[in-house]
């Protein structure tokens, strides 16, 4: 019975291994986790990051240390940080006294972020609105020690409104460790450039442009222009400029100074300008060289140039008078004046004042003609004149005096 039951015991042992045998073998397979929290990681970061964009920040602090430095009232409408492209501080609705700025972004520096004050390596100003009487204490204030600081302050296509034309500039500013403006470059279109290196209470300033039509003389277009000289908080003062001018080039001086009124008055001197560009029916050729003086004054700048006045000697070389010959004048007694009178010189003093032409002291020399006249140009474009001429002929001298009339584009001669 013993031996029974072990030998069952045994029988019994074997039966469950063998049909733990016909069982199917199960594989664990190894879970990979590396995906998961990867995708974790970055929404947990997607998620950090929006919460960063969309967290407002408190405007309070930030507005009263700029108000401090800048001495005048900073107002901050919003404010959040931005981590997309570095830590930036996004600031909304900007007013620094009658500033208007849409947005600025600031990147603070590192002492900043661990409570060393308000500083920043970089503020860029978007959408920025600045008065043309605030650019100087702009360019020659500094920023009152305290709190606050920056290094470098850049503006796209901002806007300076004021009473003067100007366009829009892009504007790069450097500041020094003391918080005053160590240097400005300004940029525009047709290729302008200027730099401005404020010191000692005067600003330093060149630069040069494709073209370029000053604003108190519109209907002036220079090409290639350039120029150097000073600002004060009163005027500028340009010891040089020079440009292309129908296909000539000028060079001068020139001195601008505001306030209740405006005058900008210098100097101008002129080579090789095609005379043909200025009366084509009067000078249909020639070159014209010579120096003179500019004024104008007024209290609305914008309309300095229809008072302008401009004065100073000329002469033209190897050019033709396009709208009658002279010598035919004299010899036929007035009774023909069809054709063109070429000269080898033609010398002169010229006014223009307010829209009229002055011409006196002028002299003509073309070989066996010599001529003097007084003429004068009506603003409208109407001829008055007197032509003293003479011509040699064969043994004797012909002399005449002629009357001009018509206008510049139609001139007339009669005796």
């Amino acid at each position: 019975p013993k031996a029974e039951r072990t030998r069952a015991g045994e029988e019994e042992r074997q039966k469950k291994g063998r049909a733990k045998a016909d069982r199917p073998v199960r594989i664990r397979r190894r879970r990979k986790w590396g995906k998961p929290v990867a995708v974790t990681l970055v929404l947990a970061r997607a998620a950090a990051v929006g919460a960063v964009q969309v967290m407002p920040v408190p405007t309070a602090e930030y507005a009263q240390a700029a108000s401090a430095a800048l001495g005048r009232p900073v107002i901050i409408t919003s404010a959040h940080y931005s981590v997309l492209s570095g830590l930036e501080l996004k600031l909304e609705g900007v007013r620094i006294g009658k500033i208007r700025v849409a947005a600025v972004r600031a990147v603070p520096e590192l002492s900043s972020l661990l409570g060393g004050g308000k500083a920043f390596s970089r503020i860029e100003l978007v959408g920025a609105l600045v008065p043309q009487d605030e650019l100087g204490s702009l360019l020659l204030g500094s920023l009152k020690p305290g709190g606050f600081s920056v290094t470098q302050v850049v503006a796209k296509q901002l806007v300076l409104s004021g009473p003067v034309a100007l366009p829009q500039l892009d504007v790069d500013a450097l500041l020094t460790q003391s918080g005053s403006i160590a240097s400005v470059a300004l940029s525009g279109r047709d290729k302008l450039r200027i730099k401005l290196v404020p010191k000692d209470g005067r600003v330093a300033l060149e630069g040069s442009a494709g073209a370029f039509s000053p604003p108190f003389a519109p209907g002036v277009s220079f090409t290639d222009f350039s120029f150097k000289g000073s600002a004060t908080r009163e005027g500028i003062t340009l010891s040089e400029w020079d440009g292309a001018l129908f296909d000539g080039a000028l060079t001068g001086t020139a001195r601008i100074a505001w306030g209740p009124s405006w005058s900008v008055d210098g100097t101008v001197e002129f080579k090789r300008v095609n005379a043909a560009a200025l009366a084509p029916a009067l000078l249909s050729e020639g070159r014209a060289a010579g120096s003179g003086r500019f004024a104008m004054q007024g209290a609305d700048p914008a309309k300095l140039g229809a008072g302008a006045r401009l004065e100073g000697s000329f002469k033209i070389d190897k050019g033709v008078l396009g709208s009658f010959d002279l010598s035919r004048v004299i010899q036929s007694a007035g009774k023909e004046a069809a054709g063109r009178t070429r000269f080898a010189e033609l010398t002169g003093k010229g006014a223009y004042d307010k829209g009229a032409v002055a011409l006196r002291d002028v002299n003509l020399a073309a070989g066996a003609l010599n001529a003097g006249a007084v003429v004068d140009i009506a603003p409208g474009g109407n001829l008055s004149g007197r032509i003293v001429a003479d011509v040699k002929t064969a043994g004797h001298v012909l002399r005449s005096t002629i009357g001009l009339t018509g206008t510049v584009k139609q001139p007339e001669v009669k005796k």
